[in-house]
């Protein structure tokens, strides 16, 4: 772990510009989330049924919401994945990066908007401590993303049989698993946690 905590502050010292662009991209994301929230004049509220009602039953099924979150995660972290496997890809990257921050501000806000006080406490107790390493492995994942699309300019002009083409992919896809593991057990952590917290700080 030590070893792969070193190669990640290496390759962000060595990458700042990208880690950064993502960064910012995700805030505004965030921002633009709360603003659409604050600008409906109705709506938020089906979004809340949606995404909150059966977490707040008392016979929520809390495995049907661990695979939610799971699925929810994958739509976006799938095509992060594979449009960073072309040069052109590389815009639908970042509004991948920016779409992860929107969902989340949104979420917030409606959270915030209809529990009010109830609604800042799930924020800070279930939403906050899970993101903290949710949003890291988004940009870990994202700048990874661009470094292929971008190195495969020198592939571009190069005769490669389909066998090769993959076989150059393998670095790519190593790479992304430490994040993608990391990141889908925090997942799989907050889809069981944060549904007991819930219900436990709306009694």
């Amino acid at each position: 772990m030590a070893v792969y905590t070193h190669k990640i502050k290496r390759d962000i010292q060595k990458n700042f510009i990208i880690y950064a662009s993502l960064f910012f991209l995700l805030l505004i994301g965030i921002m633009a989330g709360v603003f659409t929230v604050e600008q409906m004049k109705s709506g938020h509220g089906e979004y809340f049924n949606a995404h909150f009602g059966n977490i707040l039953k008392p016979t929520s099924d809390i495995w049907s919401t661990v695979f939610e979150s799971i699925w929810n995660n994958i739509k976006i972290l799938l095509p992060m994945i594979l449009f960073g496997m072309w040069l052109v890809g590389i815009p639908f990257v970042l509004v991948a990066e920016a779409a992860k921050g929107f969902i989340l501000g949104f979420t917030i806000a409606v959270l915030t908007e209809n529990l009010g006080f109830q609604g800042f406490l799930i924020v800070l107790l279930c939403i906050v401590p899970a993101n903290i390493i949710i949003i890291p492995c988004y940009i870990r994942i994202g700048t990874l993303a661009i470094q292929n699309a971008a190195g495969r300019l020198r592939f571009a002009h190069m005769p490669m049989t389909s066998a090769q083409r993959i076989k150059s992919m393998s670095p790519y896809f190593n790479s992304l698993m430490p994040a993608i593991g990391i990141l889908m057990a925090c997942v799989i952590i907050e889809g069981i946690v944060s549904p007991l917290l819930i219900s436990w700080l709306i009694k």
